[in-house]
């Protein structure tokens, strides 16, 4: 009987199913099936044919048996590469997972950040909103500092008084926010006197039991008890009493 070398045998184990023909394919699949080796018996069977040893029935059993285990390396080498080759894109898309994991985390970052300082400045400006309608408000209710007349200062003169005291309740009833208190009238009142009056209410200032400083209906009574002319106001009650009244029935009422 011929002696098999070595590389026979390899170019055997290593031969892929696909250059099989179908009657081989078909012993290949039995032996697959009905052959159980082990490692020592195929040993002593290769030893046997290498020394020339082994009958026919042998040798076909080992060559069952080694058919049976190529085969089966073979196809457990292609599992075991398509296995790596799984693992090796699985692995790529878990880098390529991560890397978009640490530029999300990068992007909520930046994102949480903006938020924070979006919020930092929303707070910000609603505390100086805030604090710019409480001061305005405060203004309106109570301003900081009174009104200044702007009209033509009182200099003192009776007949100058009226248009006087009417501007000046004009100016009250126009523009209300500006005059919270009588306070704020009476100084208002004060900066529209001209140098005699002026000097006149300096006297409240440093005395001034009946608040007239404080009272815009006392002050005006001051005001109008000091500057006004008795004789005009006699007039203006002569006129006033004369209203539907004939010259002769007011001659003879005033008759001594």
């Amino acid at each position: 009987m011929a002696r098999l070398s070595r590389p026979s045998l390899a170019a055997v184990a290593t031969q892929s199913q696909e250059d099989l023909d179908y009657d081989v394919q078909k012993w290949i699949d039995a032996a697959r099936d009905s052959v159980a080796a082990s490692p020592g018996q195929i040993n002593a069977a290769i030893r046997q044919l290498l020394d020339g040893d082994m009958d026919r029935a042998t040798m076909e059993a080992v060559l069952r048996a080694l058919t049976a285990d190529s085969m089966y390396l073979t196809s457990t080498a292609e599992e075991f590469n398509q296995l790596t080759n799984d693992l090796e894109a699985a692995t790529k898309g878990t880098e390529l997972l991560r890397e978009a994991l640490a530029q999300a985390d990068v992007e909520t970052d930046l994102a949480r950040k903006e938020a924070e300082d979006a919020q930092k400045y929303a707070n910000q400006a609603r505390e100086a909103t805030v604090s710019a309608g409480g001061f305005a408000a405060a203004e309106a209710v109570h301003p900081s500092k009174p009104r200044e007349f702007k009209g033509t200062k009182f200099d003192g003169k009776s007949k100058n008084l009226d248009r006087f005291l009417n501007r000046l309740e004009l100016d009250f009833r126009l523009y209300r926010d500006g005059f919270p208190t009588d306070e704020f009238k009476v100084a208002y009142a004060i900066t529209g006197l001209g140098e005699k009056p002026a000097y006149w209410v300096q006297q409240f200032y440093r005395k001034d039991p009946k608040n007239v400083l404080k009272r815009w209906e006392a002050f005006r009574k001051e005001l109008t008890d000091h500057y006004e002319d008795p004789d005009l106001l006699a007039n203006q009650r002569a006129c006033s009493t004369m209203e539907g009244t004939s010259w002769t029935t007011f001659l003879s009422s005033t008759q001594l």
